[in-house]
């Protein structure tokens, strides 16, 4: 059951990672890139945009190590990304009440 509702719950932030919103076609205006200079991101940010990466990408190393399992079992490695991805969920999560 656990592992169950583990699954469920992980498949939804994968759906959810993997989701884009959608943008219309640029103009000719906006395809012409904009000279602005780079401003720094403050280290809370910065560490929000490398927590939220690295759920993004384990999200979806999960969901490829899913599609490659039989829909009966679960294995070892399923299980620690799954954790992994509980963890940074967490994380982000964390970071963004800190706000």
């Amino acid at each position: 059951m656990r592992r169950t509702l583990l699954a469920a719950t992980l498949l939804g932030v994968c759906a959810f990672a993997q989701q884009k919103p959608a943008t219309p076609a640029p103009t000719q205006a906006q395809q012409q890139p904009q000279a602005q200079p780079q401003v720094p991101l403050d280290p809370k940010k910065a560490q929000l945009k490398a927590d939220s990466d690295a759920l993004a990408k384990a999200a979806q190393e999960l969901q490829e190590l899913l599609a490659k399992t039989k829909s009966d079992e679960m294995s070892l490695p399923v299980i620690k990304k799954a954790e992994e991805v509980q963890r940074l969920a967490k994380q982000v999560q964390k970071d963004l009440k800190q706000k």
